[in-house]
């Protein structure tokens, strides 16, 4: 009931933007599918197959696979599109401007970054004082590095951090605070938007065959990228995000004309996907980069569609 009443009391603001409120409802939801995400899901660091998994949890197999098929993969995209959007959003691009979002960018993204990261430094440091090691499982006999390198990596590549591992398990470089990788690459979005930018200027031909060219790398999934791949996705949708805003396209309008065959293709690939994916993986990878695409307009355009609903004919774009 909470959540529904922090709905209605949205809706009833003063604030009549669409386009606002579809994205304010949207962070919800995605926030609880990257929760859902990181549960539902084998460590990589178990070593276990997804058969072994099932033969050890029973009933899990085709959890596992409808939250993989469904929703994995799938909040990031749309957060980098969102945070590519705004960043040019009514933008004249100039020193000024930039240095200005980049002051704003350090308050909101690099800050909190170092913050949590210390934190986590903190607390693995803590897990090595006498008497806690001795105890602790987590570390087992993990030697530890105190080298002035590793603490700066534990910001970058934690696996040549404090307690160095293999980053193959984790198919990608991330800091020690894991989750906050895509803090990391979206603070790299913003230092290369001049870049990005210079892109937009093109002819419009121009700059839209090199933001497919990079989608297309996206959607294969190269192997033996690492940190590329992660970097790959990001500039994809942050990209395309500011590409709609540099454009001043309306992404209600734009996104409505792609309503219907979203709400059919993401629902149909992803049950594809869930279904087929232990008969051809490899197949079904490419299938999955292509629905991460849809999803974006698919859950969009949902909760465009709740907001123009609940919100009643008052709510004007």
């Amino acid at each position: 009931m909470r959540v529904f009443d922090y709905l209605c009391a949205m809706m009833q603001s003063n604030r009549k933007d669409i386009r606002s409120l579809s994205l304010d409802m949207l962070r919800f939801p995605l926030a609880l599918f990257v929760v859902a995400v990181h549960i539902f899901v084998i460590p990589p660091y178990t070593g276990l197959t997804p058969d072994a998994f099932a033969a050890a949890f029973p009933g899990t197999e085709y959890l596992l696979r409808f939250v993989e098929a469904f929703i994995k993969d799938q909040s990031v995209p749309v957060y980098y599109f969102i945070a590519g959007y705004v960043f040019y959003k009514g933008m004249r691009f100039s020193i000024r401007s930039y240095t200005g979002k980049l002051k704003r960018r350090c308050h909101s993204l690099l800050i909190p970054y170092l913050v949590w990261n210390t934190v986590a430094i903190l607390y693995l440091l803590k897990m090595y004082l006498p008497g806690i090691r001795e105890v602790s499982q987590a570390i087992g006999s993990a030697d530890i590095d105190f080298s002035f390198s590793a603490f700066i990596n534990c910001f970058w590549d934690d696996s040549h951090g404090l307690v160095p591992y293999d980053s193959s398990v984790f198919n990608g470089i991330y800091p020690i605070d894991k989750p906050l990788w895509f803090v990391r690459d979206l603070m790299i979005m913003a230092l290369i938007a001049p870049a990005i930018y210079a892109i937009y200027r093109l002819p419009v031909r121009a700059a839209v065959a090199i933001l497919s060219a990079v989608t297309f790398i996206f959607i294969l999934h190269l192997p033996g990228l690492g940190h590329l791949s992660l970097l790959i996705e990001a500039f994809t949708f942050f990209a395309w995000g500011g590409f709609l805003s540099f454009r001043q396209k309306d992404m209600t309008e734009e996104f409505s004309r792609y309503r219907n065959i979203s709400f059919v293709l993401y629902p149909l690939l992803a049950a594809a996907i869930l279904f087929f994916k232990p008969l051809a993986p490899e197949v079904m990878a490419y299938v999955k980069s292509i629905n991460v695409i849809i999803g974006l307009f698919f859950f969009y355009n949902i909760a465009s569609l709740a907001v123009t609903h609940w919100g009643g004919a008052e709510l004007q774009e």
